[in-house]
């Protein structure tokens, strides 16, 4: 009985997740934002106005055009004490055990965080550090929600057509922000994160031939739709971290020049959207009450905004989940 109950729950206020019109097609995610927003004004308005109750005006901000921007954090210290909180988890764990063959994706290897877990405050503090939220929400339009957090491993072995290693546009969303931070030096031996910015990759996106029904591009046919393109590389040290909008930007990672010396690519994956994409709850996006010590009223408020959707638990379902890591 609660399966069943579970399944009409699912369906009811999760359509974009169970509904194939809901996705993938630019003007239907808009759409369902839009419903979204008409079925939880309060909600909406809440977040909406949170930017400027919460976030000073700042320089530093994401160019709708370009819909990416690189970030020094080797002297953020939120970033650092994240950084040196992964490279404990990472540590632990036995990388090689997970064969092409075991793996979910691929191209790399996906530690799932517990976002919820007291083990992973340090993350989950510059996960919803001001400097951040303030970007991506400005970026979005309203406060954006943390849907998920992972320690990403490439091991960069080998090179896979039809993979994330191939140009492509996620489409789960019409804006989203998904930053990558690196947890070590990352040369072009090492698969770095290339993207084409936003206004580029518009052009060429619909240029491409049934592009709509592709769900990724080879070189040729990036080339083909746009002889100069500024692919943008995130070669860097530990703490260079970029935050990219991986749905309006066509981008691909962890496509290695295999050699003797390339070596892994990790880094600290946190994904923003908003909290009214098909992803979410169409309605009834009951808050989850979160308890983190040491924070004062505004932090707080932060957090509630960021983390405290029911659905953040809710989705870890493997019934619901539209992503499941290898760990």
């Amino acid at each position: 009985m609660k399966l069943i109950l579970s399944k009409i729950y699912s369906r009811i206020f999760y359509p974009g997740r169970k509904f194939k019109i809901f996705q993938r097609k630019y003007f239907n995610v808009k759409f369902f934002t839009i419903i979204s927003k008409f079925f939880s004004p309060l909600i909406y308005l809440e977040r909406k106005k949170a930017i400027k109750k919460y976030f000073p005006e700042t320089k530093i901000a994401i160019n709708p055009d370009d819909g990416f921007k690189i970030i020094d954090f080797k002297n953020n210290e939120q970033a650092n004490q994240a950084i040196n909180a992964c490279k404990k988890i990472y540590s632990k764990i036995n990388w090689k055990k997970y064969q092409l063959k075991d793996r979910k994706k691929s191209s790399f290897i996906t530690l799932q965080l517990d976002i919820f877990d007291p083990a992973y405050r340090r993350i989950i503090d510059f996960a919803t550090s001001e400097f951040l939220i303030n970007i991506i929400s400005k970026y979005i339009g309203s406060v954006p929600v943390l849907c998920d957090a992972s320690i990403n491993v490439s091991p960069n072995d080998a090179i896979h057509d039809n993979s994330a290693q191939s140009f492509h546009i996620d489409r789960d969303e019409h804006k989203q922000i998904k930053f990558y931070l690196y947890l070590d030096d990352v040369t072009e031996r090492d698969g770095p994160f290339c993207l084409i910015p936003a206004n580029q990759s518009k052009e060429i996106f619909y240029k491409i031939e049934d592009s709509k029904k592709k769900t990724f591009f080879s070189d040729e046919e990036i080339y083909k739709a746009k002889k100069e393109i500024n692919l943008v590389k995130l070669i860097g040290k530990k703490g260079d971290g970029i935050l990219a909008d991986t749905a309006s930007c066509l981008h691909y990672g962890s496509r290695p020049i295999i050699s003797k010396k390339t070596k892994p690519r990790i880094a600290l994956l946190l994904w923003y959207q908003s909290a009214f994409s098909p992803m979410m709850p169409i309605a009834l996006k009951f808050k989850k009450k979160i308890n983190f010590n040491n924070v004062d009223k505004k932090k707080k408020k932060i957090i509630d905004l960021v983390l405290g959707l029911h659905h953040l638990n809710y989705r870890r379902r493997k019934d619901v989940s539209t992503s499941q890591g290898d760990i």
